[in-house]
């Protein structure tokens, strides 16, 4: 596009966030460490580069990847995230967080085309026996609401229907590789091979859109709903705190004027 701007008879004008004065520097150093990759290079740059190759690129499997008996033994909170396929294979991810550091504990994989259909009874079964007892928030994709029924039937409680925004949750997941806050269990073998084969469809950039191909990709997706869940939750529970410790200034009453 940039190279037709004779033909187009166009203007190009390239602004970065430092050209709005309007952000105070705190302000800007917390939008530089919030954005990662393609897009700090968009959004703090102003360059509107293509998204391609491997989506999650700063996953370092010599950082990233531990063993069990690495992780800590305590949570501040726990929670499981559900990527439920009627016609492709059904995950879950168990994840305890402890500060701001998320760490992947176990997995769930059912591949229906390798060990045959299950119903959401099984389905229901199988997520109760990955609990182990233990209690978790649950947080699926709103759209398996046949599952979602038989989850509330069985009166398991804290089932939360997932913040599915690709986009937001891809880069939410990529700042905690970034700032070395998300860790993956070594015997977490489907959803380390899937995090190195997401990758952005090349054809839909062709066209202007950002979005992953749709394959290899029920662990990635699972993993992005139920940690931007989670991001999201706290960050409202932060700003309601915020509000609430900040003291209300009572409003002064009008004296009538004395003549």
């Amino acid at each position: 596009m940039v190279d037709n701007l004779i033909v187009k008879r166009a203007i190009h004008l390239h602004f970065t966030m430092e050209d709005n004065l309007s952000l105070s520097e705190h302000v800007r150093d917390r939008y530089r460490r919030m954005y990662t990759w393609i897009f700090y290079d968009r959004f703090i740059l102003g360059l509107w580069v293509m998204a391609e190759g491997v989506i999650f690129s700063k996953f370092n499997d010599k950082v990233h990847k531990k063993p069990r008996d690495w992780f800590p033994a305590e949570f501040d909170r726990k929670f499981i995230c559900v990527d439920y396929g009627a016609n492709n294979p059904t995950t879950f991810l168990k994840f305890g967080v402890r500060g701001e550091v998320y760490y992947e504990l176990d997995e769930y994989y059912h591949d229906i085309k390798e060990n045959g259909e299950r119903t959401n009874s099984e389905y229901a079964d199988d997520l109760q026996a990955f609990a182990d007892g233990d209690e978790y928030a649950i947080f699926i994709d709103p759209s398996a609401k046949a599952f979602i029924i038989e989850l509330k039937r069985r009166a398991i409680n804290h089932v939360r229907a997932a913040v599915n925004t690709v986009l937001d949750g891809i880069q939410t997941v990529s700042n905690r590789f970034q700032h070395n806050e998300l860790y993956i269990c070594t015997d977490n073998t489907n959803s380390l091979k899937e995090l190195v084969s997401y990758i952005w469809d090349d054809k839909a950039a062709q066209r202007g859109e950002d979005k992953p191909i749709k394959q290899n990709d029920h662990t990635c997706d699972a993993r992005r709903d139920g940690i931007h869940t989670d991001y999201l939750m706290q960050l409202a529970k932060q700003r309601r705190s915020e509000r609430e410790a900040t003291p209300k200034k009572r409003p002064q009453r009008e004296r009538p004027s004395q003549r």
